[in-house]
C-alpha cells in the first residue's frame, strides 16, 4: 500500500531531542537542534519514495538537508494512512444533508432563532474545521504527487526512447525504402510548372524535391543519395535563383552534386536563362554560363529537355558529350 508520512515539528530553544524512523530494513536517524516542519516532511516524502518505488538515496545525503539545523528541539511524529484511510476520513461530506430547520431557513429570508444561530455557529466551526484539516490532506497529497512527477516524466522519456529504437521503420529493408520513394515521386511531380511542359525540381531549392526528403532521417538520405538516381535526373535550372543569397560557388557545386547522384541515369530538364537579368547582374549570369557548361558536358544523357536561353549560348552546344 502507498503510504504518506507527515512529520511535525514543535518548535523549541532549550533540549535537543532525536528523530527515528525505520523502514524495510532502512533506518533514518536524526540528531538535530534546528528542524522545521518542512524539513521533516522533506524527509518523509523521501522515505515514501524508497519505499514504494525502491528508489536508492544514500544514507550520506541527508545530513547535509539538516546540516544548518540549530537550537529546536523535534518532537515529531509520523502517521501512516493509505489512500483508503485519507479518503474513509472524509467520506461523511458525500452524504451530509442540512438538518430539517437549516434547510428550511435556507428557502427562505428569516433570520434564525438565538437557539438555532448557536447550533448553527457550532456547525459551522465544525465545517471550518473539517474544511481545513481536508485542505492540508489535500496539500500533502499534491506534494506527495509532485515528488513523483519527475521519475514518471523521465520514465516516459525513456519509454518514448526504446519505441522510438524499436520502430518498424527502422526496420524496412534499404530496397523497399527505395521503391516507396520512387513510387512517391512519379505520384508527385516536383516544383512549379505553370510555365513550363517538364516538370522537375528546382536544382537550387533544397525545399523540393530529394534535397528536401533527405532531411527526413539520416537513413532516408542515404537511400535518396546512393540508391535513387532518377530522383535526381529530373530538375529544372533556373536563373533568377529562388534562393537570393546563393553564391557563384556554391551554385556550381550544387548542380555539380545532383549530377552526379544521379549516375548514369538519361536527364529530363528545364534550363531557364532569363536575359532581363544578365544586364542587371554580373555574377549570376556567368554563373548560369558555367552551368550550363557543366549540363552539355552530360549531353550524352539528355533525353528530354526544355530550355529559355540566351543567344550567346547557342555555340556551346557544340562542345564534345561526355562518356
Amino acid at each position: 500500500m502507498l503510504y504518506f508520512l507527515w512529520a511535525q515539528a514543535i518548535m523549541s530553544s532549550t533540549t535537543s531531542s532525536q528523530f527515528r524512523f525505520t523502514t524495510e530494513g532502512f533506518e533514518l536517524r536524526i540528531h538535530s537542534h534546528q528542524c522545521d516542519l518542512t524539513y521533516c516532511f522533506l524527509l518523509s516524502c523521501l522515505l515514501l519514495l524508497r519505499t514504494t518505488y525502491h528508489c536508492l538515496f544514500p544514507p550520506s545525503n541527508y545530513p547535509s538537508i539538516l546540516s544548518g539545523a540549530q537550537n529546536v528541539t523535534i518532537l515529531a511524529f509520523v502517521m501512516q494512512l493509505t489512500l483508503k484511510e485519507i479518503l474513509a476520513k472524509h467520506d461523511w461530506i458525500s452524504t451530509f444533508t442540512h438538518p430539517p430547520d437549516v434547510a428550511s431557513l435556507l428557502r427562505t429570508n428569516e433570520g434564525p432563532s438565538p437557539l438555532q444561530s448557536a447550533g448553527l455557529k457550532t456547525s459551522l466551526e465544525r465545517l471550518t474545521a473539517a474544511l481545513a484539516e481536508l485542505q492540508s490532506d489535500l496539500v500533502l497529497l499534491h506534494n506527495v504527487a509532485a515528488s513523483v512527477e519527475a521519475p514518471v516524466s523521465r520514465l516516459q522519456s525513456l519509454e518514448k526512447d526504446y519505441e522510438t529504437i524499436l520502430s518498424p521503420m527502422r526496420r524496412i529493408p534499404s530496397e523497399i525504402a527505395m521503391e516507396i520513394l520512387r513510387r512517391a515521386r512519379k505520384g508527385n511531380e516536383f516544383g512549379d510548372t505553370s510555365e513550363r511542359r517538364l516538370s522537375g525540381f528546382d536544382v537550387f531549392t533544397i525545399r523540393e524535391g530529394p534535397w528536401h526528403l533527405g532531411q527526413v532521417c539520416s537513413s532516408w538520405r542515404n537511400v535518396i543519395e546512393t540508391l535513387c538516381p532518377e530522383l535526381w535526373a529530373t530538375m529544372a535550372v533556373e536563373m533568377p535563383f529562388s534562393y537570393q543569397h546563393l553564391t557563384a560557388d556554391t551554385a556550381v557545386e550544387i548542380l555539380s552534386v545532383t549530377l552526379e547522384r544521379s549516375r548514369n541515369h538519361p536527364l529530363d530538364f528545364y534550363f531557364h536563362y532569363d536575359e532581363f537579368f544578365s544586364e542587371v547582374e554580373e555574377m549570376k549570369p556567368q554563373t548560369m554560363e558555367q552551368c550550363f557548361d557543366i549540363m552539355v558536358g552530360h549531353s550524352k544523357r539528355w533525353r528530354v529537355v526544355e530550355m529559355t536561353l540566351n543567344p550567346s549560348l547557342l555555340p556551346r552546344l557544340s562542345r564534345p558529350r561526355k562518356d
